[in-house]
Parts: structure tokens; sequence; C-alpha cells
């Protein structure tokens, strides 16, 4: 049936997912390995994501991988 409504996710709740149900990210410099090594996001694509929304969704999530994503985009916004 192709009548059936479907969701498709936005790329900052997709990367919020795949970050939720990821171990082991305790830190800035984990999370940038597993971003851009082990996903091979590309940094500056990265930079094009809305951090008003990972705001939003970051507390609902509440895993420091998340909130470790807002803190990187935060960051890296403030450098450039």
């Amino acid at each position: 049936d192709h009548d059936s409504p479907f969701l498709i996710a936005t790329q900052e709740k997709a990367l919020c997912d795949k970050l939720s149900k990821q171990g082991g990210l305790a830190s800035i410099k984990l999370l940038e390995t597993f971003l851009f090594d082990d996903l091979r996001l590309d940094r500056d694509a990265l930079h094009l994501f809305n951090q008003n929304d990972i705001g939003f969704l970051a507390p609902l999530y509440q895993k420091k991988a998340v909130a470790l994503l807002l803190s990187y985009l935060k960051r890296e916004a403030t450098c450039a």
C-alpha cells in the first residue's frame, strides 16, 4: 500500500539518534573521532546542521554524546 504516511528524520535528528545509541563517547575528542573517522562526516557539512534543533533535541535524549555534539557545535561556532 503506497498511501501509508511515513516520516523522514532531519539530519540533526538522525545524527542524535545515532549518537544516543553509541557508547563510549565521553569526550569531545572521542566524539570528533567518531564523527569524522568512523562516520566519515564532512566537517563543513556538520557546521551546516541546525544548532537550534540540536539544542532542542539534546535534553530530550539525556545522553552525554548528544550533549557533547551540542557543545562541539557551539565551540566551533565561536571559533569561526
